[in-house]
């Protein structure tokens, strides 16, 4: 029997059916994690997020974040403190498992410290997020635990 062009025609779509249904099972086995749980949610506040954002802009280096030998320094105005309330969100983005948040409580000279002993090693990003006289600020810092 003499290999004719239809034969190679069909040998080729058998091949790229069989590729086809290898990527697929590939892609239905991996296990790809959203960046967060709540991402639809966070996305409906889009804009307050903004005006956060640009809250902090504006207070220029009023609100910071200083690496230490031992950790981090959150730092606001001494002003701010009796006012402000908000959170530490610390972001791990290779692993969600090791997120978590603290409570930004600075004190009366309006820094708060936070070792980074206990974290795992490699690159985290911190989310400061704070209320303070009625104005929301959001500020995100990366930095790298050795």
């Amino acid at each position: 029997m003499r290999f004719h062009w239809g034969h190679g025609v069909v040998v080729t779509f058998v091949l790229f059916a069989m590729m086809i249904g290898y990527m697929v099972v590939v892609a239905v086995r991996s296990d790809v994690p959203m960046v967060s749980k709540d991402y639809y949610r966070q996305e409906e506040n889009f804009n307050a997020h903004a005006e956060a954002v640009s809250h902090a802009k504006e207070a220029g280096n009023l609100l910071r974040m200083e690496e230490t030998a031992t950790g981090l320094t959150f730092i606001c105005p001494k002003e701010w403190v009796k006012t402000s309330q908000g959170e530490i969100y610390f972001y791990r983005p290779s692993d969600a498992r090791l997120d978590f948040k603290v409570a930004f409580t600075p004190d009366e000279e309006g820094r708060q410290s936070i070792h980074t002993e206990p974290l795992a090693k490699g690159y985290w990003r911190a989310k400061l997020q704070l209320t303070s006289n009625g104005k929301s600020y959001f500020k995100d810092y990366a930095f790298q635990v050795q």
